[in-house]
Order: C-alpha cells, then sequence, then structure tokens
C-alpha cells in the first residue's frame, strides 16, 4: 500500500523510506492530523522438542502528520509516532524513555522464556 505498487527492488532504501513516511503522514492527515495506534510485537522459540512457545507484546502509541527528529530510512515511523506510554517522539526518549516504552516486550520475552534452561538437555542445546 505505502509504495503504490511500485516493486521495492527498483527503489533505493531512502525512497522506500520517503514513501512509508509521506503514505503514514497522509493518514494521519485525514484523521486530523493524529491516529490511535499500536505495535504488536510476536516472539516464537521452537523448543529442542519440536514444540513451540509464542508471546506477543502491544505498545500503543500515536502516529502523526509531524515529522519529528531525523527520519530514519529503515524505520522511517519512528518519526511520526509518540509513545502513549511515555507521550514522546522516541527521537526524545531517554534511556529511561526506552525502558518504559519497551515493558511489554520485556514482559512477553520473559513469559515466553520462562523455565528454559530448567534441565540440562535444554541448556545444552541452547548454546
Amino acid at each position: 500500500m505505502a509504495l503504490q505498487g511500485v516493486d521495492e527492488k527498483s527503489l533505493t532504501q531512502k525512497e522506500i523510506g520517503d514513501k512509508m513516511l509521506e503514505f503514514y503522514r497522509d493518514s494521519a492527515r485525514k484523521h486530523d492530523g493524529k491516529v490511535e495506534a499500536y505495535w504488536k510485537d510476536a516472539f516464537i522459540i521452537l523448543m529442542p522438542d519440536g514444540s513451540e512457545r509464542s508471546a506477543e507484546a502491544i505498545r500503543e502509541v500515536v502516529l502523526t502528520d509531524e515529522v519529528h527528529g531525523k527520519v530514519d530510512e529503515f524505520m522511517p515511523l519512528c518519526s511520526l509516532y509518540y509513545s502513549k506510554v511515555t507521550g514522546k517522539f522516541t527521537a526524545d526518549f531517554t534511556d529511561e524513555d526506552e525502558i518504559r516504552e519497551l515493558v511489554p516486550v520485556t514482559k512477553a520475552l520473559a513469559e515466553l522464556t520462562k523455565d528454559i534452561g530448567e534441565d540440562r538437555e535444554t541448556k545444552l542445546k541452547m548454546v
């Protein structure tokens, strides 16, 4: 959608980032400059016995039409949203802000990895 049908192989990373930035700025503009949104981070581990464990984390943000800070061509949306947890754009995050923002990720990973390594076989296969 953001690339409007253009094959990404024909674009530079900067061109892809610019198209993504404009697509999401336009989306926010259509909603008076702000859109409630969230990041859904998903994690999965394949266990030695073939079973799987998965977890996900939700990080609520507000997407805006305002470019804030330097645009990262690989992650252009980071300059368009602010965290609902901190009330700050990522360009303005302190280390403490980043830790607060990532609490749901930390909790999901802790849940995902609990009990791993309790037996010697699992420990050896993890190395």
